[in-house]
């Protein structure tokens, strides 16, 4: 035994430096025998009072998990889970990032100083998620939940962030800067509930106010300006990013879904193929679950006269309405018109420019009608 060394002490050493170090303390007599303290392991004390086991490191727990990792969403190839979904997300986010199991983790070294410097506030938000703890010390844990029939949002009273799966039919996009609709891809959709307004939350700064006014948030411009540094990161450029309040349509986001396949000369839904009559049951289901909106937009390809076109693109957004109106209430029909062959760049039949579009949204300044 060290001269002078209680077993007290010992337990004490043994606690703050571990097994290791009593063990060289006291000599080989120790190591040979067991000595006077037992060797520690982490089940045998809490850990807070005993941090240095020397058997294994401690394990680092992580705090952003996806919820139901294991589930295939509706629509989903097989072997596609609700994991390799968001893992996708958090790749093109961050590619420092990946996820395993149900936890998304970074590769070593990476946090808290992200090394990627072209991706500093994506990589960057993602290890200040990853590591945020609560006043204890405890991990705050933030779950990312991929639900196709809902908006995608950030619940903070919940910690979760939930978006939307890529196979739902259901895409996502913002006006920007320029008074144009800018369709999202939905990683980007991912970055703006984590790193804008999920960050934020954990930050403490996320703005209670003020109200929506004018069809618009302005409280949102916070989240906004992060979304939009991550998309410049990305080489998205500046025209097309997203629009702050004082911008046109105050840079409101919105949902598209996209009815295509008309026959030509038709409006009638029942004429529709299976796979584009089964996206107005989507419709359907995504209105009434989310409670938005909605701007009905018809279509036309080339072929015909300006005025036959203009008739069938008008028909079209009414045969739409009309079919969605037996589960949606006629006030949220906030839009309904034809564009003829407007947005249909190809000459000659063109089965995809023959559509109808479903643009829903939340706020009022995200419709094609707003001032």
């Amino acid at each position: 035994m060290h001269p002078g060394l209680t077993a007290r002490t010992a337990a004490m050493l043994q606690r703050t430096a571990g097994n290791a170090a009593v063990t060289r303390l006291l000599g080989s007599a120790h190591r040979r025998t067991g000595g006077i303290v037992p060797v520690q392991r982490c089940g045998a004390v809490p850990q807070e009072e005993c941090p240095c086991h020397d058997a294994k490191p401690p394990v680092v727990q992580r705090a952003i998990e996806v919820h139901d990792p294991g589930t295939t969403p509706a629509g989903a190839p097989a072997g596609t889970t609700n994991a390799t979904i968001v893992d996708g997300y958090v790749k093109a986010l961050c590619t420092d990032f990946t996820v395993s199991g149900a936890k998304v983790v970074p590769a070593a070294g990476v946090c808290p100083v992200p090394g990627a410097v072209k991706a500093v506030v994506s990589c960057g938000c993602l290890c200040t998620m990853h590591s945020l703890k609560d006043s204890t010390g405890a991990p705050v844990v933030w779950k990312i939940v991929v639900d196709d029939k809902d908006w995608p949002h950030t619940d903070d009273t919940t910690k979760t962030v939930t978006v939307h799966s890529g196979f739902s039919n259901v895409e996502f996009g913002a006006w920007n800067k320029g008074s144009r609709r800018t369709m999202y891809q939905n990683w980007l959709v991912l970055a703006h509930e984590m790193c804008g307004h999920a960050a934020l939350f954990a930050a403490g700064t996320h703005p209670v106010g003020p109200p929506p006014s004018h069809g618009g948030r302005p409280s949102h411009d916070p989240t906004v300006r992060i979304e939009n540094q991550i998309a410049a990161e990305h080489g998205i450029s500046p025209a097309d990013q997203r629009g702050l309040f004082a911008d046109p349509h105050h840079g409101e986001s919105f949902a598209r879904i996209v009815i295509a396949d008309f026959p030509s000369g038709s409006a009638s839904v029942a004429a529709l193929p299976a796979a584009e009559s089964a996206k107005l049951a989507i419709a359907k289901t995504f209105m009434s679950t989310a409670g938005v909106e909605v701007d009905v937009i018809g279509h036309s390809d080339q072929p015909g006269t300006a005025a036959g076109k203009s008739r069938i693109s008008r028909a079209r957004a009414a045969s739409v309405k009309a079919d969605l109106e037996g589960r949606i209430a006629t006030a949220r029909f906030i839009a309904v018109r034809g564009v003829s062959s407007a947005e249909c760049a190809t000459a000659g039949p063109q089965p995809s420019c023959r559509k109808v579009e479903l643009f829903m949204y939340i706020m009022r300044g995200a419709s094609v009608t707003h001032p």
